[in-house]
């Protein structure tokens, strides 16, 4: 079982953000759903103090990272390959690979 504490609301700025930080972290282990790999995303960040306060630290993406990841936010589609699609397709319920575009053919009774 995971323990959450609310974050302390008094103190320096750091010292609050690392409260909530900590308090994010202990939901996400409880709302743990099979679809996200939580240990995972561990070393996602360095340095996760530093990347709430300045924000991504330059290097850790490239360009064409960036833009891929850009193009999903756009369109609110799963980046990874196929086979992750398809899992998460299956997990979800849900069709999320793009469908061809424009009309739908009428069916010929």
């Amino acid at each position: 079982m995971v323990e959450r504490t609310e974050p302390r609301t008094d103190g320096d700025e750091l010292t609050v953000l690392a409260g909530f930080l900590d308090y994010y972290r202990a939901t996400l282990l409880m709302k743990a759903d099979g679809l996200t790999d939580l240990a995972g995303t561990a070393g996602l960040h360095r340095n996760w103090r530093a990347m709430l306060r300045h924000g991504l630290e330059a290097g850790d993406v490239s360009a064409a990272e960036e833009a891929a990841i850009e193009a999903r936010i756009r369109t609110g589609r799963p980046l990874g390959d196929e086979a992750f699609v398809e899992r998460l397709e299956v997990a979800s319920g849900r069709g999320l690979k793009p469908r061809k575009r424009g009309p739908k053919a009428k069916a010929i009774i």
